[in-house]
C-alpha cells in the first residue's frame, strides 16, 4: 500500500509521469529484492505468494479507491 501511496503523492506532486517512472520503479525493485534474501526455499515461497497477494489486492481494489477518493 505504500507503493501506492507513494506513486500517487509523486503523480500530484511532479505532474509528469516520465519523472514518476524511474522513482516508481526502483520503489519495486527494491521491494521485490527483500523476496530473495529469505533463508530457506520454504521462506521464498511463503514471501512471494504473501507478495502476490498484496499486489493484487492492491491492483483490483486500492488503486480504484484511491482514484475514488484522492
Amino acid at each position: 500500500m505504500l507503493g501506492l501511496l507513494l506513486e500517487h503523492y509523486l503523480k500530484k506532486s511532479i505532474f509528469e509521469l516520465l519523472l514518476v517512472s524511474p522513482l516508481s520503479i526502483t520503489f519495486n525493485v527494491i521491494v521485490g529484492l527483500v523476496t530473495f534474501g529469505a533463508d530457506h526455499f520454504l521462506d521464498f515461497i511463503q514471501a512471494y505468494f504473501i507478495e502476490f497477494g498484496m499486489m493484487f489486492f492492491e491492483r483490483m481494489f486500492m488503486g480504484d479507491m484511491m482514484d475514488a477518493t484522492l
